[in-house]
């Protein structure tokens, strides 16, 4: 089985491309979702979040997102506590989604691949880039959080001048259907890999 990594900054349109892939019938792990929805239902996780970050992190609803966002992306440190807790759970997790796939190829979808020095744990990657100002229209419409906010959690991500080199392959996002046919071309040569 090939693991292909998809990556890129917020904003970048990684969830787009994948929704390529998964019409492609290519099976794809987000790991984003994924890690929200073990923040929400593994009770040792839950614990450990509760433990580091205080229990009113999570409220009768689940994890208060905007809450914990204020607290880890406004100390370094804090960020560094979180993901050392949560990426252990969600790679424990990939390795069960991969265990259920009968694929030769699947897609896990992260935008902290090059952060954490995680590329050798693929076989090709795919890194999403879109201007500054298509990223924050789409973070603004889709998350509705402050233009400063958004400036603190893209501060957490390596800048994509730095992420190009370690990429397999670079889609420039900006204009969707010639977006579509960069991605057919990455499906091509892909779907073949040895």
């Amino acid at each position: 089985m090939k693991i292909i990594g998809i990556t890129g900054g917020m904003g970048s349109g990684k969830t787009k491309a994948l929704s390529f892939f998964k019409s492609k019938g290519i099976p794809c792990y987000e790991s984003d979702r994924r890690a929200k929805d073990l923040l929400n239902s593994d009770n040792k996780l839950i614990k450990k979040i509760k433990f580091n970050f205080g229990k009113n992190i999570y409220n009768e609803y689940g994890l208060d997102t905007k809450e914990l966002a204020d607290v880890v992306f406004n100390k370094e440190e804090s960020l560094k506590v979180l993901n050392n807790i949560v990426h252990p759970y969600v790679r424990y997790d990939f390795k069960k989604f991969i265990k259920n796939q009968k694929s030769k190829i699947v897609f896990y979808e992260s935008a902290i691949i090059f952060e954490h020095s995680n590329q050798d744990y693929f076989d090709k990657i795919i890194l999403m880039i879109s201007s500054f100002e298509d990223r924050l229209k789409r973070i603004i419409k889709r998350d509705a959080i402050s233009l400063n906010e958004i400036k603190k959690r893209m501060h957490n991500q390596l800048n994509d001048k730095d992420k190009i080199p370690l990429a397999d392959y670079v889609v420039y996002n900006n204009l969707w259907k010639n977006t579509l046919l960069d991605l057919e071309n990455i499906y091509l040569k892909i779907k073949d890999l040895d």
